[in-house]
């Protein structure tokens, strides 16, 4: 491989995560026992979101559907390794004997502005650069197009704005986020000395 090239890991790479998961019937009662507040938008993979009491989000699989228990699995994989990301909804919990994922809420959905754009693609790139996980669409961005009546609107997709003002990313259980081999710690000790 040329330099800046990365080789990418297999899409069922959430066979890792599942292997390393381990239950935990207490956590599991304590997140199933907290109040819906309110749907949250989205969740086309996922069955269902919910904002659930004490700003936690429930995202929903049907786990007796293969595609959905590989994306739950490809989703606990993602955040398992952004886990000290700043910049993404962090996971709290799996629950895989009910494919509930719980994770912090990281605020309303992002306006278009072109400073969301640039801190997107800077949050991208150290994403990528930092953790070694990387969006398969770069070209897209996470952006979404579509028709309004005053002509075509464009957005962004999965970006949200916490109560700090960060932008922030979330849903990580589609199959275009990738993760790319991080150097083993001999790789790192040998490039550094």
């Amino acid at each position: 491989m040329g330099a800046g090239q990365v080789k990418l890991i297999d899409p069922k790479q959430g066979d890792d995560a599942r292997l390393a998961y381990k239950a935990d019937a207490i956590l599991d009662a304590q997140f199933a026992s907290k109040t819906a507040v309110s749907e949250l938008q989205g969740g086309h993979r996922a069955q269902r979101v919910e904002l659930l009491a004490g700003g936690v989000v429930a995202k929903r699989y049907d786990m007796a559907d293969e595609k959905k228990r590989r994306l739950f699995w490809h989703e606990v994989a993602v955040l398992t390794r952004l886990a000290d990301c700043p910049h993404v909804a962090h996971l709290l919990h799996a629950d895989a004997g009910r494919g509930v994922l719980y994770l912090e809420y990281v605020g309303e959905n992002a306006g278009a502005t072109p400073k969301r754009f640039k801190d997107v693609k800077r949050i991208m790139k150290e994403i990528e650069e930092r953790w070694g996980v990387l969006y398969a669409r770069r070209d897209r961005q996470m952006l979404t197009v579509g028709r309004h009546k005053n002509g075509i609107k464009v957005g962004l997709r999965n970006v949200t704005v916490d109560s700090h003002g960060r932008t922030r990313l979330i849903d990580f259980g589609g199959p275009n986020w990738k993760l790319a081999p991080l150097p083993s710690r001999a790789d790192v000790l040998l490039a550094t000395t």
